[in-house]
């Protein structure tokens, strides 16, 4: 009986040392992927806080505008237009009713000009 071997060509195929840095660096690829993704969502949701806050701000200066100095400036009195601490609820659209941010702010006036 003759036994005779034979030679292959070259292997085709990847080792195991090259198919785990292979999955190291895809790996690496999304965690850094996810990272971005959830930081995109982060700043998405100041952004959107910080203009709530900023339309808040300009629609109270915009009733301030509405009023004389003298009614204005008679806070935290019978007479007072404005007052001296406010509550604004936000809803963002398509949540439900449960889903509010609320936004606390405090109004007070300061006479520059000098007079008394």
């Amino acid at each position: 009986m003759k036994m005779t071997f034979t030679t292959r060509g070259p292997q085709i195929g990847f080792t195991l040392v090259e198919a785990l840095v292979a999955t190291a660096v895809v790996s690496i690829f999304f965690v850094a992927l996810y990272t971005g993704i959830a930081q995109g969502f982060g700043i998405m949701s100041n952004a959107r806080e910080d203009l709530r806050a900023n339309q808040i701000l300009v629609d109270k200066m915009e009733e301030m505008k509405l009023y004389r100095w003298d009614q204005i400036t008679s806070f935290g009195t019978q007479t007072s237009f404005i007052p001296t601490n406010f509550t604004e609820a936000y809803y963002p659209s398509g949540t439900n009713l449960s889903a509010q941010t609320t936004t606390f702010g405090q109004a007070s006036t300061q006479n520059t000009n000098g007079n008394r």
